[in-house]
């Protein structure tokens, strides 16, 4: 989900990681849904039989970097889910 919204919606590492997410789970079924998720999608998922559940954080965390042409740097960002912050290079 995280690169989907950087590379083919163009939002920044940060705006793309802090974005609220979803986890589908095979055993329980169920889709996890961060708080602030979009609520018609959600709404459309439990149409087609999702078994939807809300929680503050889904369960996953990444670590992005991404190149700034503009600026000619190199950016990094941390998941909020996970605590901690980038390191230099």
């Amino acid at each position: 989900q995280v690169a989907m919204l950087n590379l083919w919606f163009r939002k920044d590492i940060k705006q793309a990681i802090d974005t609220p997410r979803l986890h589908s789970q095979l055993l329980p079924e169920e889709v996890l849904a961060e708080r602030g998720f979009n609520q018609t999608i959600l709404e459309e998922l439990r149409k087609r039989g999702h078994n939807i559940q809300c929680g503050m954080y889904g369960g996953s965390i990444v670590q992005g970097i991404e190149w700034r042409k503009q600026e000619n740097q190199l950016w990094a960002c941390s998941d909020v889910r996970k605590g901690g912050a980038p390191s230099g290079i």
